[in-house]
C-alpha cells in the first residue's frame, strides 16, 4: 500500500529538495521493507556537500523502538560536530 501511494505522488523532490545550507543527517534501518538497500543513502547522494547517511544495523521500519541506542549512537556525534560548526 505505501509503495503504490509513493508511486501516486511521483517525484516530490521539488517540494523538499535544497533547504539552503542546512545539515542533514539520514538515518537508515538496515532492515526496513520500505526502504531498500538501493535506496539508501539518496540524501547524502543528492546533496553530498551537507548530507551524511547513517545505517543502523538491527533495525526496521519502527526504527526507535527496535534499536535506540544505534540512534543515540549516531546522533549524538553527529550534534557534537554540528555544535562545532556554530
Amino acid at each position: 500500500m505505501e509503495h503504490e501511494a509513493i508511486e501516486a505522488a511521483g517525484d516530490l523532490t521539488k517540494f523538499w529538495a535544497g533547504a539552503n545550507s542546512t545539515q542533514v543527517l539520514e538515518l537508515i534501518p538496515a532492515e526496513d521493507p520500505f526502504q531498500p538497500k538501493d535506496q539508501w543513502n539518496t540524501t547524502a547522494d543528492l546533496y553530498p556537500d551537507r548530507a551524511i547517511s547513517v545505517v543502523i544495523q538491527n533495525a526496521s521500519h519502527a526504527l526507535l523502538p527496535e534499536n535506540l541506542n544505534g540512534v543515540v549512537e549516531a546522533v549524538l556525534p553527529y550534534l557534537a560536530e554540528q555544535y562545532t560548526r556554530l
